[in-house]
């Protein structure tokens, strides 16, 4: 994770600081009310280094409590809620794909905006975002 922290740092436009524990649990306790799974914990120690990520049409949501930013991995999920699988968090994308948590199956996936057909999947959370971040 360090040097994938490293390489995003690098690559970040306008990186925010890490998320407190109190900020993350709240973001959790929101979207377990709109029937959403729990974070993995790969991505919360993600945000405890760095909230989000944006660079060149790719992004990794943080956690950003204002009304309608779509960065925010609240108001994101909630936004595409009837388009994508249930029990799934929607955690990253690009210009063409999504990354999302598959909570039941403990995996990410890589899935066409489109179609939402799963091009990839991954056990690891940064392996699945050097994929959707092409880095």
């Amino acid at each position: 994770m360090k040097n994938m922290l490293k390489t995003l740092a690098k690559e970040n436009e306008g990186s925010l600081p890490a998320v407190k524990t109190e900020n993350i649990i709240f973001a959790q306790k929101t979207l377990k009310k709109f029937g959403f799974t729990t974070f993995p914990k790969e991505l919360t120690d993600f945000w405890h280094q760095q909230n989000g990520f944006s660079a060149e049409g790719c992004h990794i949501f943080g956690i950003i409590p204002e009304p309608n930013n779509l960065m925010d991995i609240v108001n994101i999920n909630i936004f595409y809620q009837d388009k994508l699988p249930k029990n799934n968090l929607l955690i990253a994308e690009n210009e063409f794909d999504f990354l999302i948590y598959d909570a039941s199956h403990q995996v990410y996936k890589i899935i066409d905006k489109q179609d939402l057909n799963v091009l990839e999947e991954y056990a690891s959370f940064e392996q699945a975002i050097e994929n959707i971040i092409k880095i």
